[in-house]
Order: C-alpha cells, then sequence, then structure tokens
C-alpha cells in the first residue's frame, strides 16, 4: 500500500486503501497475508491520529478567525460610534445658543409624572441624562423641574417617590410650582405614605402657583397642614370637591387667584374670605341657590363653565355676568326636570359673549335631551353679543335647528361641529346636523330651489372643523362649498383677523374661508373627489380631511 507524508499545512492521508479490492477479498477464502494487514493497520492508526490533530489545529485556527471576527466587528462598531460622534459634533443643535435651548425645553418639559414607573413621563429628568450640557442647562432652570403630577392610587409604600418629590423641590429652587395630585380612589383615606408626599407638598405651599387635587379627602390632608403664605397661588382646581367650610377658603383670602374649578359652591364658602372680585375663570359643577350672587361677586370673570351633574335644582334667577367672554356648558343626562343648557340661556346674559362651547359629557352613555331653541334664541337676543366662535359636540342637533342657529349669529368666524358621540336613538327627528341641507347653506351661493335663505350663512366665517360619525357624508357638495368660500383676490398674510377692507368680498359678499378640518369617523373618502383642495392647499388654505382608516390629504 502506498503512503502519503502529512504537511502541516497540506495534510494527506498516507493509506491508499482499495475498497473495491478488499471487499472482493472478504469475500474470497484467500485474503492478504498477516504482516500485509498489520502493516495496513498502523498505517490507518497513524493517519488516524494525525487527522485528529488536524481537526484540534483547524478547529483552534476557527476559535482564532472568529476572535479575530469579533474583534473586528467590535472595531468596526466602535469606529461607527466614533463617526456618529463626530457627526454630532457637527450636529446644529450643539451650536443652538443656551437661550434658545432653553427654550425647547420648556416647550417640551411639560407635566412631570414623577410615581410612574416610565423615565419618559419624566421629561425633565430624561432630558438632563442625555449629556453633561443639558444636565447644566436642566439645572440651571428650575422652572423645568417645578411641574409635577403625582398618582397617589398608583404609589406603592415602598416605592422611592418621596425622595424624587424633594429632588423637584429642590431643584425648582424659588420658582411657583405647579402640583397635579389624583387619588386615592374610592374614597378610601392617604396612608400614610400618602400623609408624608402631603406633609412635603405643604411644605413649599408658599410657592404653589396652580394647585389641582381631585381627590376631596387628600385636600383635606393638605388643609390640616396649615399651608400659609399663599402668595403665588392663581389657579385652584378642586373640581370633585364639595367644601360647606369656611374657614378651608378663608387661608386663600390673600392668595392672587384667578382661576377656580369645584364641584359646588356653598353658601359657606360664597361667605369666606375667599377673593372672589379677582377670578376670571371660574369652573363649577352645582349651581343651585345663590349663584346669581355668585356670579355678580366675581365681576372680572371671562370665562365660565358649568358641568351638569345630579343634584339640586340649578338657579332660576336672572344673572347679568357683563364682562363673560367664554362660556363653557359640559351637558349630562341627569334627573333633573330640566336641562343645564336650558337653565343657563334662560337665566344669563352676557353682553360681551365671543365663545360659546357647548359638550357633552364623557362620563354619560348619551345626552338625550331636546335641544333649547327658544332659550337660546332668548338669550342670544337678550345679550346681544358678537359671537365669533362657536363649537357643539355630542348633542344630538337637527340640521334645521343648527341653521336656524347660524342665521343668528352673523359676526361667527369659527365654527366646529362633532357628532361622533351623539345619540342617534333620541329622536328619528334629531340625526346628525351634518347634512346636505346644511353644506348647501354654508356653499357661497346657495341653490334658492333648496335652501330657503337669501345668502350664504356665517358671512364672516374663516375656519371650519367638522367631525361626521354617519357614513354617507356629501363629499362633493362639501368640496363644492369650501371652494365657493374662496375668494383668491383676497388672500391675507398669516393666520389672523382679516382688515375690514379685505374681510368681505363685495360681490359675493363671503368672507375668505382660510381653515377646513373634516374628520370622517366611518366613512372612506374618495381621493379624487378631494382633489381641488390640494389646489386651495397650495394657495394658502389650511385642509386637513382625515377618514376612518386615517387616509390624510
Amino acid at each position: 500500500m502506498a503512503t502519503a507524508r502529512t504537511g502541516t499545512r497540506n495534510f494527506q492521508i498516507r493509506s491508499n486503501i482499495d475498497f473495491t479490492e478488499l471487499r472482493s477479498r472478504l469475500r474470497s477464502e484467500h485474503g492478504h497475508s498477516d504482516a500485509e494487514i498489520a502493516g495496513a493497520l498502523t498505517d490507518i492508526d497513524k493517519d488516524l491520529e494525525d487527522c485528529d490533530a488536524e481537526v484540534v489545529r483547524l478547529q483552534s485556527r476557527i476559535i482564532s478567525m472568529q476572535n479575530q471576527r469579533r474583534h473586528l466587528e467590535e472595531g468596526k462598531r466602535r469606529l461607527e460610534e466614533c463617526k456618529a460622534c463626530l457627526r454630532f459634533l457637527r450636529s446644529p443643535i450643539r451650536k443652538l445658543p443656551k437661550e434658545a435651548l432653553l427654550r425647547i425645553f420648556d416647550f417640551a418639559c411639560g407635566i412631570n409624572e414623577i410615581t410612574s414607573k416610565k423615565l419618559s413621563t419624566m421629561p425633565t429628568l430624561s432630558i438632563s441624562g442625555v449629556c453633561l450640557r443639558w444636565r447644566n442647562l436642566a439645572q440651571s432652570y428650575p422652572i423645568l423641574w417645578s411641574r409635577i403630577r403625582i398618582e397617589m392610587q398608583t404609589t406603592p409604600p415602598n416605592y422611592p417617590i418621596l425622595r424624587l418629590l424633594n429632588l423637584y423641590n429642590e431643584r425648582s429652587r424659588n420658582s411657583p410650582l405647579t402640583f397635579e395630585i389624583t387619588g386615592p380612589t374610592d374614597g378610601c383615606d392617604p396612608q400614610p405614605h400618602h400623609r408624608a408626599l402631603c406633609t412635603s407638598i405643604a411644605a413649599h405651599s408658599n410657592r404653589w402657583q396652580k394647585l389641582t387635587v381631585h381627590e376631596p379627602k387628600v385636600f383635606d390632608a393638605l388643609v390640616a397642614l396649615n399651608p400659609r403664605r399663599l402668595l403665588m397661588l392663581e389657579v385652584l382646581n378642586i373640581d370633585s370637591l364639595f367644601c360647606d367650610e369656611s374657614s378651608d377658603f378663608d387661608m386663600f383670602e390673600n392668595s392672587p387667584i384667578r382661576s377656580l374649578s369645584v364641584y359646588a359652591v356653598s353658601r359657606e364658602m360664597r361667605e369666606s374670605k375667599f377673593p372672589w372680585k379677582q377670578l376670571t375663570q371660574l369652573d363649577v359643577a352645582q349651581h343651585a341657590e345663590g349663584m346669581k350672587t355668585l356670579l355678580e361677586a366675581s365681576g372680572k370673570l371671562t370665562e365660565l363653565r358649568l358641568r351638569e351633574v345630579d343634584g339640586k335644582d340649578y338657579f332660576q334667577q336672572c344673572a347679568i355676568v357683563p364682562l363673560l367672554e367664554t362660556l363653557s356648558l359640559n351637558l349630562s343626562q341627569t334627573s333633573l326636570s330640566e336641562s343645564l343648557a336650558e337653565v343657563a340661556f334662560s337665566s344669563m346674559t352676557c353682553p360681551s359673549l365671543t365663545s360659546l362651547l357647548i359638550e357633552a359629557s364623557n362620563n354619560y352613555k348619551g345626552y338625550k335631551r331636546i335641544w333649547p331653541k327658544e332659550s337660546l334664541h332668548g338669550f342670544i337676543s337678550r345679550s346681544s353679543f358678537h359671537l365669533s366662535t362657536l363649537s357643539i359636540k355630542s348633542i344630538p342637533l337637527s340640521d334645521s335647528n343648527l341653521i336656524d342657529l347660524l342665521r343668528r349669529l352673523p359676526s361667527l368666524l369659527h365654527l366646529t361641529i362633532d357628532d361622533s358621540k351623539a345619540t342617534r336613538a333620541a329622536s328619528s327627528t334629531t340625526p346628525s346636523p351634518i347634512t346636505p341641507h346644511l353644506i348647501q347653506s354654508l356653499h357661497a351661493f346657495p341653490d334658492m330651489s333648496s335652501v330657503a335663505v337669501s345668502s350664504a350663512l356665517a358671512q364672516k366665517l374663516q375656519s371650519l372643523e367638522l367631525t361626521f360619525s354617519g357614513s354617507d357624508f356629501d363629499e362633493e357638495g362639501f368640496v363644492d362649498m369650501v371652494s365657493s368660500r374662496w375668494l383668491a383676490d383676497h388672500e391675507p398674510d398669516g393666520y389672523g383677523p382679516l382688515s375690514p377692507e379685505t374681510s368681505l368680498n363685495s360681490d359675493v359678499g363671503t368672507a375668505c374661508l382660510r381653515s377646513i378640518v373634516l374628520r370622517l369617523r366611518n366613512q372612506k373618502m374618495d381621493v379624487k373627489t378631494y382633489r381641488p383642495m390640494k389646489f386651495l392647499e397650495k394657495a394658502g388654505m389650511r385642509v386637513v380631511v382625515v377618514d376612518k382608516k386615517s387616509t390624510m390629504i
């Protein structure tokens, strides 16, 4: 048998065995001699040893090459990181002056929910961990650390929230503080770790600027700590609190409070030392006896929000609110004989009103009250205001009632109609107000054969926002209506009130519509139908159209 030598780098088998001949001899009676067989076995054993050695050598080489590959990959990764860092050194944001960067931080860092386990809910803490420069900037701007939200109902006793709260209080320095506090829920008394938080919050009461407490017992715990020197408090939101102790509100006597949100205003609260005369914003749910006195005492009131809840009957005495500019009604289906809208429109006079916002509450399955047509018309006639903004959301309302209302509001600039949560089963006569009849009535050139109006509704309208939950929206009529209100010869500069000279086209009689938002909740848009809207957008109109599949133009 011929043999071959094994090289270090060129390994070859020594044995050269003819397997065909070997099998043939195994079938015959005669085979190799013992000496030949012994020699062949010796060569094979040496070849096996050499094979094992070569396998070990190659395996070692493979491991070495794998390590070389890892080193190369690690070197490549570090080079890519180095490249990214070098590119970051050229980033324009590094060239921003710190004043501009702090403005960006202030915009990005809203409320910090320090009870959350997610760092993303604490934007100030997240930003301060990006780099040394950002950390120093964040620490040098105390207002970023002054907006704090605490959800007590989700805070376990062993969670290190107190250390976080103390950190935010320390880094906010002397900045005015904003606190938003929720829970514990279900009327449970605050636990010891909750009271420890209240103690830490009350220790900085001299810096409270905006205080929101959604749980009455938490507010009681804060009041029990006797916070004083509330000389910076401007906003007080205790929207779930019914207070019948005047002493609880006497402590706000010297506070510059401008905005108050409360569940109910009791007689004791009205007779307290609370600074009613300086209020400009008021949000209240229960508004029975004494509401007239309260409104008259709040002589500087410019914004009023009334929430509809079950309870006592509403106030009936007529009240004049001379400076009120914004009236918001949050309506709910209650067991009371009269709706809040009916009572408010019948008993209030607001000569300075510019914005009327009517919306059904999300806390109820559906609002089914009849539209207060007569009382609203009386309110408009009695107040003689120049309304510029009207928003109606989730309220059952017929198109004819809406058209009738718009006829009485010639100064309207901004209109929002949302039927997405309105109760369709309230009455067969009150479908969605967003109908072809309404669309045609808003047309700059209304069809006299189908619409009994001499001119377009809301001739000064500048922005229109519609949210439609049906599946039969008149897309072609809508596009035609919007196009009819575009006056290319009187394009304004920027987005703001048009000048008297260009606000109305003398030939058409309507103002240039400058913003349109349409949301189709249950309908897919026909993109071809809306093609003219793209030209209007390029010409300067703000156009937003979104359908049920989030398709947007």
